[in-house]
């Protein structure tokens, strides 16, 4: 009978097929954990192996002298003579290197070791081995930099073709062709760290928002057309009543506004959201957000639960710790100051009021607004002003200040416009 799972490292193995130890896979015959089942009649289950002892990256001097059983890909491997071969044994946790010897010391069988001589990379294999101390002088920096495995048992579980990129090149190829070759992409450690990185936020995240006594509640996906104006909606056409469509939902809005009514007064979810157009630097047709709602909270509660959420969240990525409360700044403070309700406070760059009253802005009377730069500042008058979005009537100048050793301020233009009340509040003084 043949296996129902496929999984992308494993043959399928017929359950009822014993294979030679030439082959490297194990049979019923050299599985010592299949004893039982032999003796009592039963079928071993296919693709069987032993199960690992430990993880690459998780084997530690405290291991020396132990038996182990590692499974993973073969991350580099170099032969340096006839009968010793160095391997470098890599799984989700990190890497470890396995020794291959003949010589008289050795217990590795002869066929295994000439399995290992003729390994592809990124073969996924098993080795079975003692854990002993490098030398000091080959001690490295690495997690297990100064362990390494001597192997006893090395067996091919699925061996490798020729791969179109190697997973650990620095020089990344085209993304048409990682994309391609999507399953060896994410053998990258920076994809791997990315991926359960995410896997221990989404973790903190449900963990902090329990503690608040969150309710998480999944809503549906597919949703009623809305009629609001916003963000165009996927639609998805039905095969049970043709000529109509479900949307799929750009956030579950209509869905919490029910469950507060419904008396779940505090609601969560980490919610895919769908929304037909185009990208952003932090938005794409599809993404995740933390989606969440309460009742009976005014704006500084709402804003406590998110703090107390991005505290978990820092502290879970080992950042820097966040002290709180968060500073909190006025609507109109942040508009005055730097002409954003967003503003990066990494930078000192703040507005500063020339000309009227910074709370008559709309008003007809003249205003004036600076933006002091420091010397030197030419990337930003280049690439940064030019995109600033004016209103019709205003007008942006670009000015050199200089102030010279008798203490008189000059000042230069470097746009081509000519505003009247700049002249008047600079004096007329010009270089």
């Amino acid at each position: 009978r043949r296996s129902s799972l496929v999984w992308p490292f494993f043959r399928r193995l017929s359950a009822r097929a014993s294979f030679s130890p030439s082959q490297h896979y194990y049979s019923r015959n050299n599985h010592p954990s299949l004893d039982n089942q032999n003796s009592s009649g039963l079928s071993p289950p296919a693709n069987s192996f032993p199960p690992r002892t430990h993880y690459c990256g998780e084997v530690t001097e405290s291991d020396v002298g132990k038996d182990v059983i590692l499974h993973g890909w073969v991350h580099s491997i170099r032969s340096l003579s006839q009968s010793l071969i160095f391997l470098v044994l890599r799984d989700g946790y990190g890497t470890v290197q396995i020794i291959l010897s003949t010589d008289d010391n050795s217990t590795l069988p002869s066929e295994d070791y000439a399995a290992a001589k003729s390994i592809s990379m990124e073969s996924v294999v098993t080795v079975q081995g003692k854990v002993q101390a490098r030398p000091l002088d080959q001690v490295t920096s690495s997690n297990t930099g100064a362990i390494e495995i001597s192997a006893s048992k090395f067996t091919i579980l699925n061996r490798a073709r020729p791969l179109p990129f190697a997973t650990q090149q620095t020089q990344l190829p085209a993304e048409e062709v990682r994309l391609r070759h999507r399953y060896l992409d994410l053998r990258r450690p920076a994809i791997q760290l990315a991926l359960r990185q995410r896997s221990e936020v989404c973790a903190g995240i449900r963990e902090s928002l329990r503690g608040l006594r969150f309710v998480e509640i999944e809503t549906p996906t597919l949703f009623r057309p809305t009629a609001e104006s916003g963000a165009r909606e996927f639609l998805v056409p039905s095969s049970f009543h043709p000529g109509s469509f479900y949307s799929l939902v750009q956030s579950p809005q209509q869905y919490k506004q029910l469950l507060m009514a419904g008396g779940l007064d505090r609601y969560y979810q980490l919610a895919r959201c769908y929304r037909d157009e185009a990208g952003r630097a932090d938005r794409q047709l599809e993404f995740t957000q933390v989606d969440l709602e309460l009742s009976f909270g005014g704006a500084r509660e709402v804003q406590e639960v998110v703090e107390t959420l991005l505290s978990k969240i820092w502290a879970t990525l080992l950042l820097p710790p966040l002290s709180l409360p968060l500073p909190r700044m006025a609507y109109r403070d942040a508009l005055l100051r730097f002409g954003s309700d967003k503003p990066d406070l990494r930078y000192s760059l703040e507005l500063v009021h020339l000309l009227g009253d910074p709370d008559r802005t709309r008003t007809r009377e003249s205003h004036a607004v600076a933006l002091p730069l420091p010397v030197g500042a030419n990337d930003i008058i280049k690439d940064v002003l030019p995109a600033i979005q004016l209103a019709p009537d205003a007008q942006l100048e670009i000015v050199s200040i200089t102030k010279s050793d008798d203490g008189q301020i000059k000042w230069r233009r470097r746009s081509k416009n000519n505003h009247p009340s700049l002249s008047s509040f600079f004096g007329g003084a010009k270089d």
